[in-house]
């Protein structure tokens, strides 16, 4: 939690232009951190702190903030600026925030990537997001069962810098058929001489592309699991989820379920983000049978008044009419 008079100071330190003290407190300060204080600033031109902050760093907090603003802040960025962020982020960041920009923005802002890059963002677009396709990313590490253990390391080393996590190592045949798994600790404490196939499990849990995300989610809660491979039907290795993905989806997950349990549903929460007026039209006709169902309690009532003069002792256990939210 970043206090307030560190943004003020940072606020000042803009405005008295010391940018190498601006620049060397972001140096110091977690992604998230920083995140928190662009939220916060709304003075200063966000694109000086983005300008103030080092390349890798900008990425990270770029990460940090919700898909949703993600989209604004990229809009407000130059074509060049959003280009080098998109092909920064991991797969996964970049395709949730993808699907919450209109598909012709997506168009023109991918079709400037690598061809290759292009072509696979598209493929990830075209899977269900509420799928384990549409939460996986593709940036992982993989090895070839021959490869001998300095060749495996050679190759975490060449590649482990793009992967979302190298703590799980997976092992592919030639038509990049799942057939194993090692962690990256029994890679380097592995003796010289071995391959990758030797010592790698056979046994590999994996969740189908098709899965939907929360019972991809359940496995890597069920299993402690910091990465659960995805494969399509063929069992050729797709992607992987990362626990921090898990995490969120289930508390998605878990929100939905204390919702549905106060009542909430997914109508009821547009109804109380909306305006009065489109509330209104969303609960009028509820409201008039409730007010209609007032109106016929109080006849009733009024039927038996002689009754209830009578015997006062009986209006104690009548309920007031109330216009019950349905």
């Amino acid at each position: 939690m970043v206090k307030k008079k560190d943004i003020l100071l940072l606020k000042h330190l803009i405005v008295e232009e010391r940018a190498d003290e601006v620049r060397n407190i972001f140096a110091k300060l977690h992604p998230a951190d920083i995140a928190e204080i662009l939220l916060e600033v709304k003075d200063i031109n966000k694109n000086l702190f983005w300008n103030l902050m080092d390349y890798k760093k900008a990425v990270q907090v770029f990460e940090e903030f919700e898909p949703s603003d993600r989209a604004v802040l990229l809009q407000e960025m130059t074509e060049n600026e959003a280009l080098r962020i998109l092909e920064d982020m991991s797969t996964d960041e970049l395709i949730e925030m993808l699907r919450e920009l209109p598909n012709k923005e997506v168009d023109k802002l991918i079709s400037k990537l690598p061809t290759s890059y292009y072509e696979e963002l598209k493929s990830l677009l075209r899977l269900a997001d509420d799928t384990a396709g549409g939460l996986m990313t593709t940036d992982y590490v993989y090895l070839f069962p021959d490869a001998t253990i300095n060749e495996a390391i050679e190759d975490v080393r060449k590649f482990g810098q793009e992967a979302e996590t190298i703590y799980y190592l997976y092992v592919v045949d030639n038509s990049k058929k799942l057939i194993g798994v090692l962690s990256l600790r029994e890679l380097l404490s592995a003796p010289r001489h071995c391959t990758v196939g030797e010592i790698m499990h056979k046994n590999v849990i994996s969740v189908d592309v098709s899965c939907d995300q929360e019972e991809a989610a359940k496995v890597i809660y069920k299993y402690s699991l910091l990465a659960v491979p995805v494969v399509d039907k063929n069992h050729r290795m797709l992607g992987i989820i990362t626990v921090d993905d898990a995490l969120e989806i289930i508390e998605e997950e878990d929100t939905e379920d204390i919702h549905r349990l106060a009542g909430i549903t997914p109508e009821q929460e547009v109804i109380l983000t909306s305006s009065i007026w489109g509330a209104s039209k969303q609960r009028i006709l509820w409201l008039v049978i409730c007010l209609a169902g007032d109106f016929v309690s109080g006849l009733v009532i009024d039927g038996y008044s002689a009754i209830l003069q009578s015997v006062v002792a009986i209006a104690f256990f009548i309920l007031p009419p109330v216009a019950i939210n349905t």
